[in-house]
């Protein structure tokens, strides 16, 4: 058997073959000789590298790497920065610092403020700075609407009214004196016009006018024969024979289901400036009524109007200065609506504030749930890749911690929360 050892020394290739044949067999009590190459390392005094097993095969690899340059980073590293770490007093430091950083950046995610409105974007001490924050500050309102969707306006006509008015109590609405929003509506509108013409029946009732109606009328004021024909119209029935008996609106305020929607076709067609100022909206649009010959042009059948699909009843907004006010608007705006829609009446709010700021309400759980997924992403990928669910740990909760540093440092130097500092 032959050993052979191959070490580097002084740049001299050293090889050191020792045959088994050389040893006695059995058990040698005796010092064992030495080899040349150990005679000659023992000669120079030096120790015999250690290379456990291995082989080099150039001058570099064999070089000691034990001497440290200096002025290097790893002499830095060795000399200054490991032993400063490794000390407990500085570990205990860095832990607590980390945690005040941590507890710092949640105070600051408590106290920031959400929005991003153009005054923010453009240069302060500017003329456009200026002049935004000034509409902001005094013109601080926008229009909205509700929308009414696809409900039988016949049946749900209180429900409607009963919808404006709760709508109307919030302090983000602008209202009258009395009140009431500021906005007229194509309900309370029509049911005004409505309780004009049964005015009108009860004064000709009074006066005898209804009985032969056409020939008595002798002042053919338009009113009279449209109230007249609102009274004869119900679906697609004409009959006069019920005239003085229904009434077109009774004293709950609730118009006649049976001819509602006749007696809308009439509103429009005969009050259209009214209409207009309502801005209802219908759709379908209404087409024009056919008339009758010009001794009576407002005595002739009113067909039922096709149910809308949707209708507006208008709003107008004051008091949004900044995005808090704005989503805290919105919050309640969409709790009245949802809880109609649930009821039976289905609507919903729009306008400005409803299109921009929306994004807002679900700003806090959309940004949760997108870093819960990316964690759970670096999670599993740097499991995978370093086969170390600790280590993993340890990362992980590094970058959670520097997000909510970043965050809470946001916030401090007044950066509002939106989506865009989201992103960050």
């Amino acid at each position: 058997m032959i050993d052979a050892f191959i070490f580097n020394y002084n740049g001299i290739l050293v090889i050191d073959v020792e045959f088994a044949n050389d040893r006695p067999y059995g058990f040698n009590l005796s010092t064992p000789a030495l080899t040349p190459a150990q005679e000659l390392l023992k000669s120079t005094g030096l120790q015999e590298p250690q290379y456990h097993g291995l082989v080099s095969s150039g001058k570099d690899d064999d070089e000691e790497l034990d001497e440290v340059q200096p002025y290097t980073l790893r002499a830095f590293l060795n000399n200054y920065y490991i032993p400063f770490i490794s000390n407990k007093g500085v570990k205990a430091l860095v832990i607590v610092l980390c945690a005040c950083l941590f507890v710092g950046g949640l105070n600051g995610i408590r106290s920031s403020t959400m929005g991003l409105e153009l005054s923010d974007v453009l240069p302060k001490h500017t003329a456009p700075a200026a002049f935004l924050q000034a509409r902001e500050k005094y013109f601080s309102f926008y229009p909205m609407y509700l929308v009414v969707k696809e409900v039988d306006l016949a049946k749900n006509q209180h429900s409607i009214r009963q919808l404006r008015e709760e709508v109307g109590r919030s302090t983000y609405v602008g209202k009258l004196k009395s009140g009431e929003p500021s906005e007229r509506y194509w309900l309370g509108m029509f049911i005004e016009w409505i309780e004009g013409m049964q005015r009108r029946l009860d004064e000709a009732e009074a006066k005898g006018q209804l009985v032969n109606f056409d020939t008595n009328n002798l002042t053919n004021t338009p009113d009279l024969d449209i109230a007249y024909s609102l009274a004869c119209s119900y679906g697609d029935n004409y009959d006069c024979s019920r005239v003085g008996k229904v009434r077109l609106i009774d004293e709950s305020g609730t118009v006649n289901v049976e001819g509602f929607y006749n007696y809308l076709y009439g509103w429009v067609e005969y009050e259209s400036m009214f209409y207009a100022v309502s801005q209802g909206s219908f759709y379908p649009k209404f087409h024009k009524l056919r008339q009758g010959p010009p001794s009576r042009k407002y005595r002739y059948f009113i067909p039922p109007a096709t149910k809308p699909v949707h209708s507006r009843i208008p709003f107008y907004l004051t008091g949004l200065k900044d995005t808090t006010s704005i989503v805290n608007m919105i919050r309640e705006v969409r709790a009245i609506s949802e809880k109609y829609s649930k009821a039976g009446v289905d609507n919903y709010p729009q306008g400005i504030a409803f299109t921009f700021w929306e994004q807002y309400l679900d700003l806090n759980s959309n940004l949760v749930k997108a870093i819960a997924i990316i964690s759970l992403c670096i999670f599993c990928v740097i499991s995978i890749l370093l086969f170390n669910p600790w280590a993993a740990c340890c990362i992980l909760m590094i970058l959670v911690m520097m997000t909510v540093e970043l965050a809470g440092f946001l916030a401090y130097c007044g950066i509002k929360f939106n989506p865009i500092t989201g992103t960050l």
